[in-house]
């Protein structure tokens, strides 16, 4: 399949990767000769100089033979025209565009039928709003995903020493659980992500992530150490496009959640005071520790600063942390602040642009794979999949599937049963699964589940 990658910056960096990986054609546009330069030396794709509307560099990329186009520069106007020409000069069936402008997005005269030829449009505020006010939905949280018709949740939890099954193996958890089931689909500990074995013992401070069914969700964070009795009070530092979009979110939730934001510029701020009337908006520096700690006083639990400084980012984290935040979560601009991060203890990693790489390779990547969710600075995947009746999976034994630890089925519903961690059971039509893999296990898994040619069936 040929891929044409509208400008090379992280978000086009990484989906050139990924998709070379997996032995897509990939070409790559942009204008700077530097970066063009790393990505002929990194990456087994080709890399294009040039305007990304200039018809005769898109020749030379070779949209005239495409059958996607992926625009990802840092202009929503450039995307939006990039994806016309690709779509009425050359004929690309899938346009795909990355647009920041909520007026844009959310505008559903623009796209569509005798419209502008965009089919799917990802937006990096709103992919990691979605994922910050999933996380806030559930107290103590790192994540949480429904999945599988509202059956299952993702949970991401950190341990700690009010866990009830602390310095135990796994295979000890359903001593505790009270008759619940769950599944450990990976753990991070220590800045590296791996799958687990029965025999793994859990320890203080790992970052645990487990599937459960929906109504087992509060259950289950009680033995994790969190109450569902807890409000769950933020602060959000700097009144960005991100911060006013979870505000926004929240604020149409039914949950014990309150929000305030602290903004350091006095116009942005009576502005968000005037778009959401039920929010506190502070005007101040979040640096300022005195100014900080007034706004945590009142019983603030959980700190996220999305400002674009990840500087400002991560020192009012810890800030907030002496001031005594339980979580702390800071947005990440530049992927070389990570390491960083996680050494000085900040509980999580927010990163916009890896969330709209996630999505976008979901889109592509066809089949039979409801969803993809990528975690652990892309190191793990976990797949949802539909089981249909071409599946080349039909009739596969899942302990064949999962012979070492790269990969793990760890749940399958079959009609109205949930079998966690079922190794013993085949693969039936119908089946629906919830598959964990390391990143170099990928390429077979997608393979695995591809339906048959038709010939076959």
């Amino acid at each position: 399949m040929k891929v044409v990658i509208f400008g090379a910056g992280r978000v086009g960096y990484e989906i050139a990767k990924q998709l070379s990986f997996e032995e897509y054609n990939v070409s790559i546009v942009d204008y700077n000769k530097e970066i063009l330069r790393k990505i002929n030396e990194k990456l087994d794709v080709k890399a294009v100089y040039g305007d990304i509307v200039d018809l005769a560099v898109l020749e030379e990329a070779g949209a005239d033979e495409a059958d996607i186009v992926i625009a990802t520069t840092s202009s929503d106007e450039t995307n939006i025209v990039a994806c016309q020409i690709a779509s009425f000069i050359f004929g690309v069936e899938t346009k795909i565009a990355v647009l920041s402008n909520k007026s844009y997005i959310m505008n559903a005269k623009l796209f569509g039928k005798n419209k502008f030829a965009i089919d799917m449009k990802a937006s990096p505020e709103i992919e990691i709003s979605s994922i910050i006010v999933r996380s806030l939905s559930v107290y103590g949280a790192l994540d949480v995903i429904s999945c599988i018709d509202n059956r299952l949740r993702i949970v991401g939890v950190q341990c700690t020493r009010k866990t009830s099954f602390i310095n135990a193996p796994i295979r000890s958890i359903h001593n505790v659980s009270n008759n619940a089931p769950i599944a450990i689909l990976f753990i991070e500990r220590d800045g590296k992500s791996f799958i687990p074995r029965k025999t793994t013992i859990i320890m203080d401070n790992d970052k645990v992530y487990l599937v459960i069914k929906q109504e087992d969700l509060n259950k289950i964070m009680e033995l994790f150490g969190y109450s569902e009795r807890v409000e769950n009070r933020v602060l959000l530092v700097g009144g960005g496009k991100i911060a006013e979009e979870i505000a926004k979110s929240v604020q149409g939730l039914n949950t014990d959640i309150s929000v305030k934001i602290i903004e350091r510029n006095m116009k942005r701020a009576e502005e968000l005071s005037e778009d959401l009337q039920d929010i506190e908006i502070i005007h101040g520096d979040a640096l300022d520790f005195e100014i900080l700690s007034e706004s945590i006083a009142d019983g603030v639990n959980t700190v996220i600063s999305t400002t674009g400084d990840d500087k400002k980012n991560i020192l009012s984290c810890l800030l907030a942390k002496k001031c005594g935040a339980r979580k702390i979560a800071a947005m990440v601009n530049s992927i070389t602040n990570i390491p960083l991060l996680q050494a000085l203890g900040i509980n999580t990693i927010l990163d916009s642009r890896k969330a709209i790489v996630s999505k976008i390779l979901h889109y592509i990547k066809n089949g039979n794979v409801d969803n993809v969710f990528t975690f652990a600075d892309d190191s793990i995947e976990i797949f949802i999949i539909n089981i249909v009746d071409s599946s080349r999976a039909i009739g596969v034994l899942i302990e064949d599937i999962c012979p070492d630890e790269t990969v793990a089925v760890s749940c399958l519903v079959r009609e109205d049963k949930v079998h966690m961690t079922p190794k013993r059971m085949v693969i039936n039509a119908g089946d629906k699964i919830v598959l964990v893999s390391s990143k170099d296990s990928v390429h077979k898994i997608n393979n695995l589940f591809k339906e048959k040619p038709k010939y076959l069936y």
